[in-house]
């Protein structure tokens, strides 16, 4: 007489890695995390969404790099998998800031000192500055003669400036005629 004994078969969590993806953002801009790929999901189940964040999202964000991090991941068949979360890098990269000379003019004989804060800028945001530059020009002094010289600008100075690549636009300065005067001299002479 043959018996016939049940035994149990126990189904165990599959491992699944639920991964970030590596990202870049331009600084001063928002980072909206959202990717991530999967490794390890079977019979049709998917990981349709997963709280992504990273201090690195914020536009206010140096340059830099940041963890991006990843967990709470949902979708269907989930609880089948023994889920693990890993996280990868947000790089935040150098805005684009342009420094622009300004264009001057002065005339023959006279001295142009700089001050430093003869240009403008293109690119600035959070209320970063430029407060000064090198700005320099073979025009400026009194010997120059009449023509144009490029107006030389580098060493930008001010806040966050690091966050930036930092190109700069040279201008001219124009050194004009000086007026002259020519006189003749008042003459006297006796009659023949």
């Amino acid at each position: 007489e043959i018996a016939y004994t049940k035994k149990t078969l126990t189904v165990g969590q599959k491992a699944l890695e639920v991964i970030a993806v590596d990202q870049s953002k331009e600084y001063g801009s928002l980072y909206d995390g959202t990717r991530f790929t999967t490794d390890g999901l079977a019979n049709s189940d998917v990981v349709t969404s997963a709280t992504i964040t990273s201090t690195g999202s914020d536009a206010t964000a140096a340059v830099g790099g940041y963890d991006i991090l990843i967990g709470d991941a949902g979708g269907t068949g989930l609880s089948n998998y023994e889920i693990a979360y890993t996280k990868k890098t947000l790089t935040v990269g150098q805005k684009a800031l342009e420094v622009l000379a300004v264009t001057q003019s002065k005339e023959y004989g006279s001295l142009y000192s700089y001050l430093g804060t003869e240009f403008t800028s293109e690119g600035l945001v959070n209320g970063n500055t430029v407060t000064s530059a090198t700005i320099t020009s073979d025009g400026s002094v009194a010997t120059a003669t009449v023509g144009d010289y490029e107006i030389n600008i580098s060493a930008a100075v001010g806040t966050g400036l690091s966050n930036y690549d930092i190109t700069y636009t040279k201008k001219t300065l124009s050194v004009g005629q000086k007026a002259l005067e020519v006189l003749a001299v008042t003459q006297s002479k006796e009659y023949g």
